[in-house]
């Protein structure tokens, strides 16, 4: 990778169990809609041959089509649940007419679900529930408000084979040639389409020996020729600055959601500490034995 390629760190916190993710998130569209006052969400918004479509519905379906949802332009978004809706009590009415809500599978599904709209309940209230926005606040001005921003720089960069390139293309630059012109016809990487632009960076971005260099120089001096494993590098400081740390509004979600994810994590450990688990199925206790062991070596 290209000497200057980076991104914006996230504010993350780290958990072990990958199903908790799913979960959490899942429910961050299931119960953001339904949790409103239940006035608004008993209100009728449609109905289907006398059969009421309720608007907390909208909720809960958005949560089973969200991913399909993000394709479709947002002013159309309420229009495709509510055909979703339609669609749903249209075929819940004919499964009654063929009288499926005797069949041993509609009792199975109806134990399946029952579950996991508890687990829902039991998700919104004590993890979504318990993460407050001042909590994410107390974390972002301890962490991250008070940090001192990082100082980055922009730099353009030409990148050769040889040494005596590098060299003649300082000659050339002190001449009075172009730098981004140069680096366009003679640099040898990704960013020469753009003038050897490599856009602003902090330290830690790019390759030990060239950030070295990068970073000693002040706003318009050229380096002398540097060496790395890409090749050799002529660099042109365009600016210094401080960079702006990102605002708490601007990191607000990913923070709580964040939170929320360790709190799923810390009540379902716990649940499981003090739970009897027996897997009576031989091939999958077998399964579920490896996979501790594979976890517990970190392999």
């Amino acid at each position: 990778m290209e000497p200057g390629t980076y991104q914006i760190e996230d504010i993350s916190v780290r958990i072990g169990t990958p199903i908790l993710l799913v979960v959490v998130a899942m429910l961050a569209t299931t119960f953001g809609k339904a949790s409103a006052a239940n006035d608004s969400q008993d209100r009728i918004v449609a109905r289907v041959n006398g059969i009421e479509i309720k608007a907390f519905e909208f909720g809960l379906a958005e949560s089973e089509i969200g991913p399909e949802l993000l394709n479709i332009p947002e002013k159309q978004r309420r229009i495709v649940v509510l055909e979703y809706l339609v669609d749903n009590h249209l075929l819940a009415s004919a499964a009654e007419q063929e009288k499926l809500t005797d069949a041993a599978e509609f009792r199975q599904r109806l134990h399946y679900y029952r579950k996991r709209a508890l687990r829902d309940a039991f998700v919104e209230k004590n993890i979504r529930g318990s993460v407050s926005e001042s909590t994410a606040k107390k974390i972002y001005d301890d962490q991250i408000g008070s940090a001192k921003p990082p100082e980055e720089i922009h730099a353009r960069h030409i990148l050769v084979e040889k040494e005596d390139q590098a060299k003649d293309l300082i000659k050339q630059i002190a001449g009075g040639k172009d730098f981004a012109e140069l680096a366009k016809k003679e640099s040898k990487g990704p960013s020469a389409v753009q003038g050897g632009d490599l856009g602003y960076f902090t330290k830690g971005r790019m390759v030990k020996d060239f950030e070295e260099a990068a970073f000693a120089l002040k706003a318009g001096e050229i380096s002398e020729p540097v060496k790395t494993r890409f090749g050799w590098h002529v660099i042109k400081v365009e600016d210094r600055r401080m960079r702006a740390l990102p605002t708490f509004a601007a990191v607000k979600d990913r923070l709580m959601e964040s939170l929320r994810q360790q709190k799923a994590q810390e009540v379902v450990s716990g649940l499981r500490k003090n739970a009897k688990i027996e897997v009576l199925d031989m091939d999958l206790k077998k399964a579920r034995e490896e996979a501790a062991r594979r976890s517990a070596s970190g392999r």
